[in-house]
């Protein structure tokens, strides 16, 4: 029973490690335009997106 629940844990840490190792790193743009809804225009900006967020 020890061993199965050894092997069981061991198999969920590599899915996991899968699973981070799988996530984009962030993309980055510098020195454009930034156009915002309530600041207005933002020169030489920097944007950032990260898993899917801004």
């Amino acid at each position: 029973m020890n061993r199965a629940r050894a092997i069981a844990v061991v198999i969920s840490m590599c899915i996991c490690a899968m699973a981070a190792s799988a996530q984009q790193p962030p993309v980055v743009l510098k020195g454009g335009r930034l156009l915002t809804v309530s600041h207005g225009v933002i020169e030489n900006g920097v944007l950032v997106m990260d898993n899917g967020k801004i």
